[in-house]
């Protein structure tokens, strides 16, 4: 599913539970807990994977090895988050 196919589809909107603020504290949070990393990487399934384990996805446009920005970073975190919110 291409990420803005996962905005039409969501029912939950994660701007109505969770502040910037408080979203950024979740992100530094796993971060610390689960080795976050703003670099592209291999994961023990061969697939190319980011931040908190986020699939890379055809748009991301990276290869191994790449660093993402922080707002690219951020972006697909709160995608991430939202599809999680989804099935709670």
């Amino acid at each position: 599913m291409a990420v803005k196919d996962v905005h039409e589809i969501l029912q939950v909107d994660l701007d109505e539970f969770l502040s910037d603020e408080e979203l950024i504290k979740l992100k530094n949070e796993l971060k610390f807990d689960e080795n976050c990393t703003d670099t592209v990487y291999m994961d023990s399934e061969k697939h190319l994977t980011y931040g908190c384990g986020h699939l890379v996805l055809p748009e991301d446009n990276v290869k191994e090895g790449d660093k993402v920005t922080e707002d690219m970073y951020m972006k697909r975190f709160k995608d991430d988050i939202q599809v999680c919110c989804r099935h709670i």
